[in-house]
């Protein structure tokens, strides 16, 4: 069988290379993994925005909360799930969108329709 060309980066291969990937994915936003940590720590684990955790025994990404920011300033905001951090990039960080979206999905309540 083919190894993947980055089988050698992945946890599941090299679970020494967790905190390297950790400190090298925290690296762009200008932080370290303890300052992630203490993110993580103050928002209880769970996402800013929906308030679950990411799945325990989920597949790369999925199972970490991520770092937000704002694209423009690139100031860190939280930390998300990957659900959240998709869903206001789809939309395009803008909160005009945000709200329209949300008012559409209230004039089709659940069953209706």
């Amino acid at each position: 069988m083919r190894e993947r060309k980055n089988a050698v980066r992945r946890v599941g291969n090299n679970p020494a290379r967790r905190e390297i990937n950790l400190r090298q994915n925290l690296a762009q936003y200008g932080l370290t993994p303890d300052a992630y940590r203490a993110m993580l720590a103050t928002q209880g684990g769970l996402c800013a925005i929906c308030g679950e955790a990411p799945p325990p025994d989920g597949v790369r990404a999925a199972s970490r909360l991520h770092v937000d920011h704002d694209h423009s300033t690139g100031v860190v905001r939280a930390l998300l799930c990957t659900r959240c951090n998709q869903g206001i990039g789809y939309m395009r960080d803008r909160p005009d969108l945000l709200r329209l979206a949300a008012e559409y999905i209230e004039r089709y309540p659940e069953g209706a329709g």
